[in-house]
């Protein structure tokens, strides 16, 4: 663990770039209706919308690499 609690050496901007491709894998086989289990007021479609909206946030960081 890092002096913040956090684990060590954990690459934040791989695991940002990697799990959009899991994301979208999964929602192209999910029904836009479908509940999404861990945020039971949240379906497909709006965690594509947090999706996209975090990926937006984040692309001037990653373009500044």
């Amino acid at each position: 663990m890092n002096s913040d609690g956090g684990p060590k050496n954990l690459d934040y901007l791989g695991h940002l770039a990697g799990n959009p491709a899991r994301f979208v894998k999964v929602l192209a086989q999910s029904p836009t209706g479908r509940r999404v289990p861990t945020c039971p007021d949240w379906d497909a479609d709006d965690l594509l919308w947090h999706l996209g909206q975090v990926q937006w946030c984040w692309a001037p960081s990653w373009a500044a690499g």
